[in-house]
């Protein structure tokens, strides 16, 4: 499992993104010890934006409509999809199917 973290490195530099992880590190890490990558990490003043605002639109209709539209019967229609060879919960096979289809 990896972790993010951002802040001050021990320099007083300006912050910086890391990925914290256990294993798979530099030759001779073990599995118990943690090793640091830093990598630059560009952080977007906005996300709301002209080219975004279509799809926050659809994917609060889709939320809103597995709230309140679908039925009980077509929800474990979806969940009963969703466990076969996916691996996804049915409400995610709902809002993956209504983005596809609506955006």
């Amino acid at each position: 499992m990896s972790h993010y973290l951002t802040g001050e490195t021990w320099h007083g530099e300006a912050a910086t993104t890391y990925r914290v992880r256990r294993w798979h590190g530099p030759l001779g890490a073990g599995p118990t010890e943690i090793v640091q990558d830093q990598y630059p990490y560009y952080v977007p003043s906005s996300i709301n934006n002209a080219q975004g605002a279509a799809s926050r639109t659809a994917f609060a209709q889709a939320v809103a409509n597995w709230q309140d539209v679908v039925t009980e019967e077509e929800k474990i229609v979806y969940n009963q999809k969703a466990t076969k060879g996916i691996h996804m919960s049915g409400y995610n096979l709902y809002i993956r199917d209504y983005m596809k289809a609506n955006t």
